[in-house]
């Protein structure tokens, strides 16, 4: 490779890898389009050990093709005490191993047609399709009062939901429809004007030695 060549493939990384663009996609979803469910058709507590007891919520979900999470959008609604929750992925059961703990904090008061809020991943684990997740949610400090909702209007998308009191995962096991979306993190593409700029000058550098070889 010349001189010039290696300089062009040095500068296309260069200029390439700060503009990756990650779409973002939808592959699971129990609430309507807009990102928003019903807080009037009621939910599941999450209770810090100073409200009566601690209790977490736990939602099952499965995936049917194996994807690169991006972001979880969970209907939560703030009660009283400390906004604040913790947001845990657990693979196969409501205690099995961790896939990636979330923070989430300044829910809306749990009232009426509301936004799910988003939890961004960092670590962007694979979920493999057919495997059952579990999202756990409990509160992050003592005097934390939560609700995580389900919207009547998609009753068909049920989920699987389970509650432990104190650490123990008891005999709640019922189907509804828990508002949560599941968001994919599609592979990188490099930005189009980052491609076009590379175009160019790829192009520039052919012309160059086409003239050079015709003159030598």
């Amino acid at each position: 490779m010349t001189k010039s060549l290696r300089a062009l493939a040095l500068a296309s990384c260069i200029l390439i890898t700060p503009n990756l663009l990650h779409a973002s996609s939808i592959v699971f979803t129990t609430v309507s389009a807009d990102h928003m469910f019903d807080t009037n058709d009621g939910g599941y507590s999450i209770f810090g050990t100073d409200v009566c007891c601690d209790v977490d919520t736990g939602v099952e979900f499965t995936l049917s093709a194996s994807t690169v999470l991006d972001k979880f959008g969970v209907g939560l609604g703030y009660v009283s005490g400390t906004n604040a929750l913790d947001l845990t992925l657990r693979a196969g059961t409501p205690t099995g191993a961790v896939v990636e703990s979330f923070s989430v904090s300044g829910m809306p008061t749990f009232s009426g047609l509301q936004l799910v809020t988003f939890g961004s991943s960092v670590l962007h684990p694979t979920l493999i399709a057919g495997t059952p997740y579990w999202l756990v949610a409990s509160a992050s400090a003592p005097d934390g009062s939560l609700f995580w909702g389900f919207d009547d209007r998609f009753a068909d998308n049920s989920l699987v939901v389970n509650q432990a009191v104190n650490g123990e995962w008891g005999g709640l096991l019922v189907r509804t429809g828990m508002a949560l979306e599941v968001y994919a993190t599609d592979a990188a593409v490099p930005e189009p004007t980052s491609m076009l700029l590379l175009s160019i000058g790829i192009a520039g550098l052919i012309a160059k030695r086409l003239h050079g070889q015709r003159h030598s």
